[in-house]
């Protein structure tokens, strides 16, 4: 089994921030092959995700209750 560590960027669109069609095809490509890739992530990676989520409401494009 092939094991990936997920850096913040794929974090990123399971709480809503645009993170790019790049991004979005990888994490298509890990879904698609779950049976055979573990995805992994750092607890500092979700830390700053919620860092980017405050960043991203406070500039206005991304409202509080979607955070």
């Amino acid at each position: 089994m092939l094991r990936v560590l997920l850096d913040t960027s794929f974090l990123l669109p399971a709480f809503g921030v645009d993170a790019g069609e790049e991004v979005l095809n990888c994490l298509e490509l890990v879904a698609a092959r779950r049976e055979r890739i573990r995805a992994y992530y750092s607890p500092y990676s979700l830390l700053e995700a919620v860092m980017v989520l405050l960043r991203e409401a406070r500039r206005g494009r991304l409202g509080l209750e979607e955070a």
